[in-house]
C-alpha cells in the first residue's frame, strides 16, 4: 500500500506543480478530494495510509477542528 500511495503522491504533485516543485510541497484541506483520487485513497483509508508515511518521516500532517488541514511533503520523500 505504501508504494501505491507514494506513487499517487508523486503523480498528484507532478500534475499540480509540474516543473515548479517547491522545496516543501503542500496539500491543503481543499485539495484533499483531488489528492485522494490521485493516490487511490478515500476518507476511510486516508489517515492510516498517511500515518505510515508520517512514521517514515516522508510527510508532516497538520490537524485542526478534528480535520486534516494540510500535508507537507518533507525532503526525505522518495521522489
Amino acid at each position: 500500500m505504501d508504494q501505491d500511495v507514494i506513487d499517487g503522491i508523486k503523480a498528484y504533485l507532478r500534475d499540480r506543480y509540474g516543473d515548479n516543485m517547491p522545496s516543501f510541497p503542500r496539500i491543503l484541506h481543499e485539495d484533499l478530494p483531488d489528492f485522494e483520487k490521485a493516490a487511490g485513497l478515500n476518507s476511510h483509508n486516508l489517515v492510516s495510509a498517511l500515518d505510515s508515511l508520517k512514521s517514515a518521516g516522508y510527510i508532516t500532517t497538520y490537524w485542526g477542528d478534528n480535520q486534516l488541514q494540510e500535508i507537507v511533503i518533507n525532503r526525505s520523500f522518495p521522489f
